[in-house]
């Protein structure tokens, strides 16, 4: 006991946080430099990617102050844990420090972390590659405001600023069997894939106009799933699905007839379960997780 008190008092002394024999992590008051915790949650239990954060997100922090930038930008922060609430830590020398004379400075994140953005601290979005999915699922937090040395706990609320399709496919088991399904893929018509969104003010990314793509989604088996840019109106988009095992038949639905999915807003997850028979394609949807897109109850509708 006495030894620990001992390793407190010496430390104190090199003007790093304290400490005490109960192990608290919170930093107590010195007259030296103390250091950022972060915190993260995810709004809607929903998360970089889907509902947790995953052991090695990294999330990208500006320290400013008040609007301006304070010279401590875009600092990495990974987190060693597979939760829902995750803490993080700084990567090796990128440690952000509050100032020694106590005074308030304010807080912005980004996820995923990149190196280098683009002039200005815009971070450029392309979902015209949907592999692997978590590196094209954009958040961003809220600023968190006047925070110094006596307290140094940042807590971001992360939220989704792109769109997310989820579609489960299944066959009728009449006509056809979901093992004569295997192989199928998913591309969705008219997207836009480039997009901008800017870490330190915030706000909604904004989409680069330029010519609509056909984007295939990321499948596994006879699960798909995107990450597509918000739109205004869903207008001649098309889910598109082809089946290996019917010679390459393909099956369309368009996204714009069901009710709840005239458009795609930022921060929503839409749900699709497509069920496929040869006369046929019949389409159901719920939403999960995100901001709910286009109801907890879902949405029918047919495809051919």
């Amino acid at each position: 006991m006495k030894k620990q008190a001992f390793i407190c008092a010496l430390l104190a002394t090199v003007l790093l946080p304290g400490c005490s024999e109960d192990r608290e992590t919170t930093p107590q008051p010195t007259d030296g430099r103390v250091a950022l915790e972060a915190t993260s949650g995810i709004r809607m239990n929903t998360r970089a990617y889907d509902k947790t954060w995953e052991a090695g997100d990294a999330i990208g922090i500006y320290m400013l102050n008040g609007g301006a930038m304070d010279g401590n930008g875009n600092s990495k922060y990974t987190t060693d844990q597979k939760t829902e609430n995750g803490s993080f830590t700084a990567a090796e020398g990128q440690t952000l420090y509050f100032p020694v004379d106590g005074s308030q400075r304010d807080f912005v994140a980004y996820y995923p972390y990149r190196e280098t953005l683009a002039e200005g601290n815009v971070y450029t979005v392309d979902v015209s590659h949907q592999t692997p999915q978590k590196d094209i699922d954009l958040m961003g937090a809220a600023k968190v405001e006047g925070k110094d040395k006596l307290n140094p706990k940042v807590a971001f609320v992360f939220t989704h600023k792109l769109v997310k399709l989820d579609i489960t496919i299944k066959a009728d088991g009449t006509s056809l069997t979901d093992a004569e399904l295997a192989g199928t893929t998913v591309s969705i018509s008219n997207q836009q894939t480039a997009a901008a969104y800017n870490v330190v003010t915030g706000g909604e990314a904004t989409v680069t106009a330029g010519t609509p793509a056909e984007i295939v989604l990321h499948t596994d088996g006879l699960k798909a799933e995107g990450i597509v840019l918000p739109a205004a109106t869903t207008e001649n988009m098309v889910l598109t699905f082809t089946v290996p095992g019917l010679g390459n038949q393909a099956f369309h639905w368009s996204v714009n007839s069901a009710t709840k999915s005239k458009e795609f807003e930022a921060g929503s997850k839409y749900l699709y379960t497509i069920t496929i028979g040869k006369a046929g394609v019949e389409v159901s949807s719920k939403v999960e997780d995100w901001t709910a897109g286009n109801g907890a109850g879902g949405e029918t509708g047919n495809a051919e």
